[in-house]
């Protein structure tokens, strides 16, 4: 009976963990990595709330451990709902630089998650359920080159999502068919400032309400007018404009018409966000041509050159 109920116990605790069978082998050329060492799983065992990844089994290819390891590859756990944690860990894969993740369940990001990630130079989370990238998501992972997000359903992206990674480092951003965009970056193709303002601009969440089914616009054909509403000559600060528009005196039609401005409000401030960011971008580039032309100025001075 002992036996039993300690059976049950190893059982229980072993169901909270996340175990890897890994097939060990060399990855195809990814680039910016190349071919490296990799452990690619496609049925984890996994408990219901502990993301720790535990155990790894498998067979490693002669002459090579799980501490060479460096891009771990899942595809396919579709009940997989979280990013593996405690992966680099010196007793599962210490040198893991890549981390690929598709077709899972992954639908939410947080700030945490890529904490024990802080040697990641790739990551790619194509091809899963992804809604939205959190503003400090990438806090931990400053060494990142190449992010992949294509084929999610990300409607939200932080303003800030991306301020934590070098863009000048950067050789790859990708974003194509989500639901807010659909586009990506490479230094070869494009310039990372006009994709950030496209990130920035359709990615952020604006509260917004039901235009309402009445036009406000005058119809085409004679209207039948409602009753006239009183309209106080002396409104206080409480009347103002709601989604509710049921008890508001100035009537429902312009009380709704009142909340959309708000909502087109809204759009324009976050705009010009996004407008004074790129004119610190451009006082900042203007600042360092005038120290390049000091610094020619100085050499053609010095090698007797002048104009």
């Amino acid at each position: 009976m002992k036996l039993l109920v300690l059976l049950l116990i190893a059982e229980i605790s072993i169901s909270f963990g996340l175990e890897f069978h890994c097939e060990f082998k060399f990855s195809q050329n990814y680039g910016l990595i190349g071919s490296v060492y990799q452990c690619k799983t496609s049925n984890p065992n996994f408990g219901l709330s502990d993301p720790v990844l535990y155990k790894i089994s498998g067979n490693p290819t002669t002459g090579f451990t799980h501490r060479d390891v460096k891009l771990v590859e899942i595809d396919g756990a579709e009940n997989l709902i979280y990013i593996p944690q405690d992966m680099s860990n010196p007793g599962l894969f210490p040198n893991l630089i890549a981390l690929k993740m598709s077709n899972t369940g992954l639908k939410h990001l947080s700030g945490t998650q890529l904490n024990d990630y802080r040697n990641l130079m790739w990551l790619s989370l194509s091809y899963n359920q992804i809604i939205e990238v959190p503003d400090n998501f990438f806090q931990f992972t400053t060494n990142l080159r190449f992010i992949d997000f294509n084929s999610n359903s990300i409607s939200i992206v932080g303003f800030d999502a991306l301020s934590p990674i070098n863009h000048q480092t950067l050789v790859y951003v990708g974003f194509k068919n989500n639901t807010c965009i659909d586009k990506e970056y490479s230094p070869m193709d494009g310039n990372f400032y006009s994709f950030l303002y496209d990130l920035q601009y359709d990615c952020q969440f604006i509260e917004t309400t039901p235009i309402p089914t009445t036009s406000i616009l005058p119809p085409t054909e004679p209207p039948t007018y409602p009753p006239p509403t009183f309209i106080p000559t002396n409104p206080t600060p409480s009347t103002t404009a709601s989604p509710n528009c049921q008890n508001v005196d100035i009537g429902e039609e312009v009380c709704k018409l009142n909340h959309e401005i708000r909502n087109l409000a809204q759009v324009i401030e976050k705009r010009d966000q996004v407008f004074q960011k790129y004119e610190d971008v451009l006082l900042y580039v203007q600042e360092t041509l005038k120290n390049i032309n000091k610094l020619l100025n100085n050499k053609f001075s010095l090698t007797g050159f002048s104009d």
